[in-house]
C-alpha cells in the first residue's frame, strides 16, 4: 500500500513513494532482499541520507500478517495515514484482512480503486514461490534475517533522529527513524499548540 504524503494528499514534486509491504511469515526478510536489489537496480529506491528523494521508493514498513495491526502509540496522524492508505497490489483478502487488523483507524473494507493492479499468480511468482516455499527458502530466509537484523541494528544506532519509531524483528519491520515531519503536521492541522 501506499502511505507518505501520496496518501496524505501533501505530496510534493521532490516527495517520495511511502510503502507498506505485506509479506508472507517466515519469507519477510527474503522479500525485502529481493525487492531492495530489484529498486535499486532501478535506480528507484531511495537511499538512507539521501538528497534525492523524487520518484524514489522508501521501504520503510514491511510486515506479516501476524502484526499487521499498526503498534500503539497512536496519534491523529496515523489515523488519518491509515485511513487514506491507498492498495496499488495484493489479494483483496489480504488488504481486507490488513485493513481489518487495525479497526482503530475506521478505514472500512478496500473498495475497488484505480490504482490498484490486482494480485494475480503470474507464472514467474507462481515457479518463484515453488522453489522458495521449502527448505531452501527457510535456509534462506533464516541466513538473510541474521544479516538484515545485524545492518539494521548498525544503522540504527548511527541513524536516529527526532522521537525514532523503530521495530525490526522477524515478523515486523518498520523504520521511521525521524518522525518529526508528523509533529509538523499535527502542529499545521492545528493537534499540537505551540507556546508563543
Amino acid at each position: 500500500m501506499v502511505a507518505g504524503s501520496m496518501a496524505m494528499g501533501t505530496a510534493r514534486i521532490e516527495s517520495d513513494f511511502d510503502l507498506i509491504l505485506g509479506m508472507k511469515t517466515r519469507r519477510i526478510f527474503t522479500g525485502r532482499f529481493f525487492l531492495t536489489m530489484i529498486l535499486a537496480g532501478m535506480g528507484w529506491r531511495k537511499r538512507r541520507n539521501s538528497q534525492t528523494t523524487h520518484n524514489r521508493f522508501c521501504l520503510n514498513h514491511f510486515v506479516t500478517a501476524e502484526l499487521y495491526c499498526l503498534r500503539p502509540p497512536y496519534n491523529v496522524y496515523w489515523e488519518e495515514l491509515y485511513r487514506r492508505l491507498v492498495p496499488v497490489y495484493g489479494k483483496r483478502e489480504e488488504i481486507n484482512k490488513f485493513l481489518a487488523a487495525n479497526r482503530w483507524a475506521r478505514a472500512g473494507e478496500f473498495r475497488d480503486d484505480g490504482r490498484w493492479r490486482g494480485g494475480k499468480r503470474r507464472w514467474l511468482k507462481r515457479a518463484t514461490e515453488r522453489v522458495m516455499g521449502g527448505r531452501f527458502g527457510n535456509w534462506l530466509e533464516r541466513r538473510l534475517g541474521i544479516w538484515q537484523l545485524k545492518r539494521i541494528a548498525q544503522s540504527a544506532a548511527e541513524d536516529m533522529g527526532y522521537k525514532p519509531r523503530m521495530h525490526y524483528d522477524w515478523t515486523e519491520l518498520e523504520f521511521h527513524p525521524d518522525t518529526r515531519r508528523i509533529e509538523e503536521w499535527l502542529k499545521q492541522e492545528g493537534y499540537i499548540y505551540q507556546n508563543k
